[in-house]
C-alpha cells in the first residue's frame, strides 16, 4: 500500500489539467457522476482506494503516472519510467482501457479546442442551441469527448461522428483513428502495441514497441505515403527566403507626385514586420527585410533574388507593406510597381532553380479608393480620384506553383491600425502560427484569414475587408513545424 505521506506529495505537485487527465483515464473505474466531487489528486486516490484498486492493484497509480507523462512523480514511488515500461509490457497489467489511453493521447495533439468543441455541439444538437450553457461549461477536450459519449455518438467501436468532426479540425487525427479501427479488429498485436502503431506508425523497433510514450519516437504530424504525394517537398533548411519589403516613410512621394500630396506615412507597419520576421524565422526561412524602398529598388531587390540559387531550397515567400493602388504597389516615390512585373520574375522560366516550387507572395495594400480615415485606424490606399486609377497588368501570372495572398479585393482599402499593425496581416501571423502546428495546408489557413477579417468592422466608415487568395497551385503546401 502506497502511504499517505506519498500519496499527499504526489497530490501537491498535480495541476488541474494533470487531474482532469487522471480523471478521464479512470472513468471505467469512477463514474462520471462520481467524479464531480473530485477536486484534485487526494480526492482521485481516495476514490480509487475505496473501489478496491489501491490494494487490488498497486500499480495503478504508477500506470496513471506514466500515462499523463509525469515520470518525475514515478521518482517519488521509487520507480523508473524503463520500470513502467516493462510492467506493462506484461499482457493484463495495465489497468486502463486501450479506448481511454488513445483518446488522451490523441486529443492532447488538438490545440484548437474551441473549433471541435463547438463542431462536436453541433453533431449533438440543433444549430438554433449554440449559445446553450453547455458550449460554455465544455473547457478541455476530454470533457468533449465525454460528452459525446452521452450523447450516444461516440463509442470504443463507434467512431463515425468522431471522424467527421476531426475532419474539420485536422486531416491527421481522421487516419489515426482508422488506422486505430483497424488494429483493434485485427486483435493480431497486443493492445499497446496496436496502440503503439496507430498513433505513431509503423517505424518503431521491436525494442521500442513496448511503451506508447517513447518521446524520441515522436513525430508531429505524421502524413501518409499518398498525402505526402500530394503536397509540395517541405524538408529543406532553410525552407526558403522570405524576402519582406517594408515602407513606412512616404516623404519624397507626397514632395514628388501631385497626386500623392496627401499620402500618409503608414504608421504601425513595424508591428507587421515584427510578427512576419517572428513567424516565418519560426517556419524555418531566411527572412530578409528591406525597409522604404523606391520604385525602383523594389524591382531590383525582387531582380536580385530572381538570379539567387534556390536549388538547395523547397519555397519562396514575398511581402510588401506599403500603400497601392488596383494591381500595383508603391514605392517610397510614388511610383507605381506592378504586381505581375514581380511575380512574373519567379516564373519557371525566369527563375529556373524555382521550378516546380511554390513561390508565394503576400500583398498589404489597398487595392481601390477610400475616404479620409480617422486618426486611430488608417488605410493603405492612394487612389483620390478614379479617374487617375492607371491600367494595370494582370496581378496573377499564368504559370503554376504561384500562390498570391491580397489583403483586399480589388478596388478596395484595406485597414491599418496605428497600434497593432493591419488586420490581414496580424489574422495571417495568428493563422499560421495555430494551423501549422496541425499540418493544416496554406489555402486552408487563408481561408481561416478570410474569416477572421471579415468579421472585423470599422465603426467609423461602417466598412468592411474581405481578403482575396489567388492560386495555381498543384497540390497542397503545408509548412510544417518540428
Amino acid at each position: 500500500m502506497i502511504s499517505r505521506s506519498t500519496l499527499h506529495n504526489i497530490d501537491e505537485h498535480l495541476d488541474k489539467e494533470n487531474v482532469e487527465a487522471l480523471k478521464f483515464l479512470c472513468l471505467d473505474y469512477i463514474p462520471q457522476k462520481a467524479q464531480e466531487a473530485i477536486a484534485d489528486g487526494q480526492d482521485l486516490f481516495n476514490a480509487l482506494e475505496k473501489r478496491g484498486l489501491s490494494e487490488e492493484n498497486n500499480f495503478i497509480l504508477p500506470e496513471l503516472l506514466y500515462r499523463i507523462k509525469r515520470i518525475d512523480l514515478l521518482n517519488k514511488l521509487k520507480l523508473k519510467k524503463d520500470e513502467v515500461e516493462k510492467e506493462l509490457s506484461i499482457p493484463g497489467r495495465a489497468k486502463i482501457s486501450v479506448y481511454s489511453v488513445f483518446f488522451y493521447k490523441i486529443f492532447k495533439k488538438i490545440d484548437n479546442l474551441l473549433h471541435l468543441k463547438t463542431y462536436a455541439y453541433i453533431k449533438m444538437h440543433e444549430p438554433c442551441l449554440m449559445s446553450c450553457k453547455i458550449i460554455k461549461e465544455l473547457k478541455t477536450m476530454l470533457e468533449v469527448l465525454i460528452e459525446m459519449e452521452k450523447k450516444g455518438i461516440l463509442g470504443e467501436y463507434d467512431l463515425k461522428e468522431l471522424k467527421e468532426v476531426c475532419g474539420n479540425v485536422n486531416f491527421t487525427l481522421v487516419e489515426k483513428i482508422e488506422n486505430y479501427e483497424k488494429k483493434m479488429k485485427e486483435g493480431k498485436a497486443s493492445l499497446d502495441k496496436a496502440i503503439e502503431k496507430c498513433i505513431y506508425g509503423d517505424n518503431t523497433s521491436s525494442a521500442s514497441a513496448t511503451s506508447l510514450d517513447s518521446s524520441e519516437r515522436v513525430q508531429e504530424p505524421q502524413w501518409s505515403q499518398a498525402q505526402i504525394a500530394k503536397a509540395y517537398k517541405m524538408n529543406s533548411r532553410p525552407r526558403g527566403h522570405f524576402l519582406l519589403i517594408n515602407n513606412n516613410n512616404f516623404t519624397e512621394a507626397r514632395c514628388k507626385v501631385q497626386k500623392l500630396k496627401d499620402l500618409k506615412d503608414r504608421k504601425g507597419t513595424s508591428k507587421d514586420a515584427d510578427t512576419l520576421c517572428s513567424v516565418f524565422e519560426w517556419l524555418h526561412f531566411e527572412v530578409d527585410v528591406h525597409t522604404d524602398l523606391t520604385a525602383e529598388k523594389i524591382l531590383l531587390t525582387v531582380e536580385d533574388y530572381k538570379r539567387k540559387d534556390h536549388r538547395e531550397r523547397d519555397c519562396f515567400v514575398f511581402c510588401i507593406l506599403t500603400h497601392g493602388e488596383k494591381g500595383t504597389v508603391y514605392g517610397t516615390d510614388g511610383q507605381s510597381v506592378s504586381i505581375s512585373d514581380i511575380t512574373s520574375c519567379f516564373t519557371g522560366k525566369n527563375c529556373p532553380s524555382l521550378f516546380g516550387k511554390p513561390k508565394v507572395f503576400f500583398i498589404q495594400a489597398c487595392q481601390g479608393s477610400s475616404v479620409q480615415k480617422p486618426v486611430y485606424i488608417e488605410t493603405d490606399s492612394t487612389v483620390l480620384d478614379p479617374l487617375l486609377d492607371p491600367e494595370v497588368k494582370n496581378s496573377l501570372p499564368n504559370e503554376a506553383d504561384f500562390l498570391i495572398g491580397m489583403a483586399t479585393v480589388e478596388e478596395s482599402l484595406s485597414y491599418r491600425s496605428v497600434n497593432t499593425g493591419t488586420w490581414y496581416i496580424q489574422a495571417l501571423c495568428k493563422n499560421l502560427k495555430e494551423m501549422c502546428p496541425r499540418g493544416e495546408d496554406v489555402l486552408s489557413i487563408l481561408t481561416s484569414v478570410n474569416n477572421e477579417v471579415s468579421q472585423k468592422f470599422d465603426p467609423y466608415r461602417k466598412g468592411k475587408q474581405m481578403p482575396e487568395p489567388r492560386f495555381t497551385l498543384r497540390k497542397k503546401l503545408i509548412f510544417t513545424v518540428d
